[in-house]
């Protein structure tokens, strides 16, 4: 049995952000309040992560190990 890559790409956490490469979200916890400057309107979102990031939490995709293109989509 090869040992799947730890990292964000390959965890069942991890959701690729549309349209952007090689980045996405984590969603182990719940998303966290967030500005873009002190007079802007509070929104949340999930961490960005890259796809090769890794951390304690990681739990192996049921999908299995993704492969990312070039454009970092799975």
């Amino acid at each position: 049995m090869s040992q799947e890559t730890r990292c964000c790409a390959n965890c069942d956490f991890w959701k690729q952000r549309p349209g952007v490469n090689n980045e996405g979200f984590c969603r182990k916890n719940a998303p966290f309040p967030k500005t873009q400057t002190p007079r802007t309107t509070l929104f949340v979102t999930w961490p960005i992560t890259l796809a090769d990031d890794w951390c304690g939490e990681f739990r192996p995709s049921i999908k299995g190990e993704k492969k990312l293109n070039s454009d970092g989509r799975g």
